[in-house]
């Protein structure tokens, strides 16, 4: 797919856990000239086409599945599908495997920026997040499932298999939204910017 295409643009991944403030990175990145995609739009999409109805679980499960069985950089790959040809910034969200994370690096020469809630991860805190934001069915979970889903998002071991806190331990940058919106955004921007003077 696009293994050679897109070597000389500028990429950044972004990765976080469930209500992290991941998305809201990657709108901001968008926001300064990077052109947005997102692999969990497209595992959505796959998941709608077999006819399922989304949840953590199974987008956990048809993400691994896809990874190992098409390759580590499937997700991105089709994602950046969607990108015009004269886009020379991207940025991913929605990555989810230290696979993915490696792809993304080796073979696309991009680069990866975490989004944690703190310096040590309470997912209790974020569940509290996912409530007042609720986008959909995919948030309509209990605590408990939702703290089950996030032992079962960080805890693969083979690099197709999802860990999100894997992947954010490797990050080039890590981003911590512990605070406003306006302190989210400024650490972003100078992430933005610290990319752009070393690119």
């Amino acid at each position: 797919m696009h293994k050679t295409t897109h070597q000389s643009k500028k990429i950044v991944g972004v990765v976080g856990a469930a209500a992290s403030g991941k998305n809201k990175v990657a709108d901001i990145f968008a926001e300064n000239g990077y052109f947005h995609v997102s692999s969990s739009d497209k595992l959505r999409e796959e998941i709608a086409s077999r006819g399922l109805l989304t949840s953590r679980e199974l987008q956990t499960a048809i993400a691994n599945e896809m990874r190992a069985s098409a390759g580590l950089g499937y997700w991105v790959d089709i994602s950046l599908l969607d990108v015009p040809e004269d886009a020379d910034r991207i940025v991913v969200s929605g990555i989810y495997s230290v696979g993915e994370g490696l792809y993304l690096r080796q073979n696309l020469g991009g680069l990866i920026v975490g989004v944690t809630v703190a310096d040590v991860d309470n997912p209790a805190s974020r569940y509290r997040r996912l409530i007042e934001r609720s986008e959909g069915d995919r948030d309509n979970i209990s605590e408990p499932d939702f703290l089950a889903a996030n032992q079962r998002e960080n805890s693969g071991t083979e690099l197709y298999e999802t860990n999100v806190a894997a992947l954010v331990d490797m990050a080039d940058y890590v981003i911590t939204n512990s605070s406003t919106l306006d302190f989210l955004n400024q650490q972003t921007l100078a992430v933005i910017q610290q990319i752009g003077v070393i690119s």
